[in-house]
């Protein structure tokens, strides 16, 4: 039950934390996954970072789907099929935002 209640209030968090997030300026559109990986970690606190490392990766992709998620999806180009991520990808939307996620969740924990 206490896994339970944890995993609603980390996706309540990272949902609501949207909120929060900058919108990126057309300048900062990333070309690659490894761009994407370089604005997450400006973007999210200490404490964010910390909080995703104790997550394990599907409870945080599921958890992050609606909050960071959207976030990659709507201000890194994620639905934009002339986006240099897009074209260098090949994924779009809520094909791309996992993928994202995902890399970011490596990056954190140094997992490949």
């Amino acid at each position: 039950m206490q896994t339970v209640v944890l995993y609603v209030n980390t996706a309540l968090y990272l949902n609501c934390r949207i909120l929060n997030y900058p919108i990126m300026e057309k300048e900062y559109t990333p070309e690659t996954i490894e761009d994407c990986i370089a604005i997450l970690d400006k973007v999210l606190s200490k404490e964010e970072k910390a909080e995703i490392k104790e997550m394990n990766k599907s409870d945080f992709t599921m958890a992050a789907h609606f909050g960071l998620g959207m976030w990659i999806r709507n201000n890194l180009g994620g639905w934009k099929e002339d986006s240099p991520l897009v074209k260098n990808t090949g994924l779009s939307g809520d094909s791309l935002s996992p993928v994202v996620l995902e890399a970011y969740y490596n990056h954190l924990t140094k997992e490949s």
